[in-house]
């Protein structure tokens, strides 16, 4: 494919993604927990060798995995919730949610009024 080609498509995708962008209504906020809980994971035991006996060894390690939540219209969404057919909650940090918005991604800050 000639270089002028590919130029030509990136522009088109560009234009798409800005497109996109522009027809974004970021959802009304009207709360924000931001939460991280504690998760203990399990692996497969470990086996040692120890003056000629065997001995096996349980493995786990704590984890912190994002337990937020937010408010939008008066409803209480997680991560993964679905806002509308086009929109999604891919990520809530301490002040800012990401949706996902017609595969793009849009960050809304989230200011307390």
């Amino acid at each position: 494919m000639p270089k002028i080609q590919v130029l030509i498509n990136e522009v088109k995708t560009l234009v798409k993604r800005k497109q996109i962008m522009e027809s974004f209504a970021p959802p009304n906020i009207t709360g924000l927990v931001y939460y991280l809980k504690d998760e203990t994971v399990t692996l497969d035991s470990a086996k040692v060798s120890l003056l000629g006996s065997e001995i096996e060894l349980p493995v786990s390690y704590m984890q912190y995995k994002p337990f937020s939540s937010v408010i939008i219209n008066n409803v209480i969404c997680k991560e993964g919730s679905k806002i509308n057919e086009d929109t999604s909650i891919k990520t809530i940090k301490e002040k800012e949610v990401i949706f996902l918005y017609k595969g793009e991604e849009m960050p809304v800050e989230f200011k307390m009024k």
